[in-house]
């Protein structure tokens, strides 16, 4: 672990309720302001607020993933070093609370244990969906022994030795499956009086919903596991056994299923919508993705929604064409368009200065993808064409939804105003359903799951980026993807495969020694696409 483990893990409880005093109410350790202080600290990244979009992910791996646009010799260099760090540190400051919840939860007798349970249950949803993500960046990371400093004392404890991927993504895959089941109505799973939006931000409570979320979870963790390497045995069997026992592991399928959080501009957390899409540098900055673009102008509605319009050209300023940038423009080529031959991602768009968007931690399209790709290799039962289409449903009616409720947020202006734009008519079922199947029948992909993940791609799009990323380094798709080498001639030649560990878990954990030769920005996770 790093360094700063000495103060997040190595406190009595007199030395954590100190430390946990926030709001000043809170007198004393107990697992559910532990709960509340887990929520509190991993908002940086289940909400899209600066650190976590604006600075990480939009400009690392939106750009990897080629979600966002990017162009110049060091186009796959990372950005700022130390918001890169922080995303280890705010992980491991939320373990901090989970693991300290955990340990006083299991203190408890058999009869406190039922009154306790919901949160502890909700905990391990909350840390696990946390965890999965990291995983995904970082391969090996310390789990089991991360804050065995605050159980038991021993400063020597304050270093965590790494536990293998595959051993910790089996663990998830295997727990959310007692935990969704605790979450269902015939479990008998005691719900506390005061298990609500006060003390949960995510589902106010909602026991279905934390279901859907834990098994949701489990499913993506399944996938990512599921097409390669060690485990795929793992991951194809709780595929199998979600999708194949919908009444027992439902998931999330439909917008009203989705896992959020509401935007609370009034609320003391502070959870206001799009927090890190308003920075000011985005109306000249963040550009189109030359990529994205070219797979949205079949009739993509999603395309107007998301994009303003470009110039034709220098020469004639009209703004008529929607063009992105890529690892294939030019330098000469930009210069010569100038600022406003590229598309702008949309300030008065969907999501960004819109003051009812809600923070996006899962959505029902994904879920509708995974089951086409199941379907269609044969790890579970069902119509991937069918499947397909409902993904592409959800998605469309998912953007539109967010088009459709939109109010302005802020005195600043849209933003849109620096180019044009089209607010798209919302598509009829019938337009869906077409657009759906030639999309399923289009010569333009290599097989159907090329054609399955482009469109899962385009649905993360500037969202998910992660999502996006990680998809294409399972499975290889989207086809037809460009990855020059960067020309900075130094070091990022090439598009990373992974993350490496921050500078401080470098230089204090000192088993660090024991992955050091893995870490490199190239090393595929064992997950990856050979």
């Amino acid at each position: 672990m790093l360094l700063s483990a000495f103060v997040w893990f190595g406190c009595s409880d007199d030395q954590f309720t100190e430390k946990y005093n926030d709001p000043s109410t809170v007198s004393s350790v107990t697992i559910q302001k532990l709960f509340t202080g887990q929520l509190m600290q991993s908002r940086e990244h289940f909400c899209a607020i600066y650190h976590r979009y604006f600075a990480f992910d939009s400009q690392n791996m939106g750009r990897w993933a080629q979600t966002f646009g990017s162009s110049g010799g060091s186009r796959w260099a990372p950005g700022y070093q130390a918001y890169m760090d922080d995303n280890w540190g705010r992980f491991y400051r939320t373990a901090k609370h989970f693991k300290k919840l955990e340990d006083l939860y299991l203190e408890l007798s058999e009869e406190d244990k039922k009154t306790e349970e919901a949160w502890y249950m909700a905990g391990k949803v909350a840390i696990y969906a946390y965890l999965v993500a990291n995983l995904d960046l970082y391969g090996d990371m310390p789990w089991t022994e991360a804050g065995k400093i605050s159980l038991t004392g021993i400063i020597e404890d304050a270093h965590s030795q790494y536990d293998k991927a595959e051993d910790v993504y089996k663990l998830i895959i295997d727990d959310l499956k007692t935990v969704g089941l605790r979450f269902a109505p015939s479990s008998g799973m005691t719900k506390p009086a005061i298990f609500n939006s006060s003390q949960d931000y995510i589902n106010d409570g909602d026991f279905e919903k934390w279901q859907r979320f834990a098994n949701s979870i489990r499913l993506r963790a399944a996938l990512r596991v599921a097409s390669n390497g060690s485990i795929t045995a793992v991951g194809q069997a709780a595929i199998k056994e979600i999708l194949e026992n919908p009444a027992t592991y439902p998931v999330v399928e439909d917008f009203d299923q989705n896992i959020i959080v509401k935007n609370r501009r009034l609320d003391p957390l502070n959870l206001q919508p799009a927090q890190g899409m308003s920075d000011a540098g985005w109306s000249g900055s963040k550009e189109s993705s030359a990529a994205l673009i070219k797979r949205m102008r079949d009739g993509d509605w999603r395309l107007n929604i998301v994009y303003t319009l470009a110039t034709e050209s220098a020469a004639n300023p009209e703004y008529t064409v929607y063009r992105g940038r890529g690892p294939e423009t030019t330098d000469e080529e930009s210069s010569n368009l100038g600022a406003n031959g590229y598309s702008k991602v949309r300030q008065g768009g969907f999501f960004w200065h819109n003051d009812l968007w809600d923070h996006q931690i899962y959505s029902s399209p994904e879920t509708w993808f995974i089951k086409a790709e199941a379907y269609l290799n044969g790890w579970a039962s069902g119509d991937a064409e069918d499947a397909f289409k409902n993904a592409v449903r959800e998605s469309i009616e998912f953007y539109f939804y967010y088009q459709e409720h939109r109010i302005r947020w802020g005195t600043g202006y849209w933003g849109d105003i620096m180019n044009y734009y089209i607010d798209p008519e919302r598509p009829s079922v019938a337009e869906i359903e077409e657009f759906a199947d030639r999309k399923w029948n289009s010569d333009d992909y290599e097989n159907k799951l090329d054609a399955i993940i482009t469109q899962k791609w385009v649905n993360f799009g500037i969202l998910y980026v992660r999502e996006a990323w990680n998809e294409i380094r399972r499975t290889g798709y989207p086809s037809g993807m460009l990855w020059p080498k960067g020309s900075d001639g130094i070091v990022f030649e090439y598009v990373p495969t992974r993350w490496r560990y921050p500078v401080s878990e470098i230089n204090y954990n000192k088993y660090y020694e024991t992955v050091k030769d893995r870490d490199t920005y190239w090393t595929k996770l064992f997950w990856a696409k050979p």
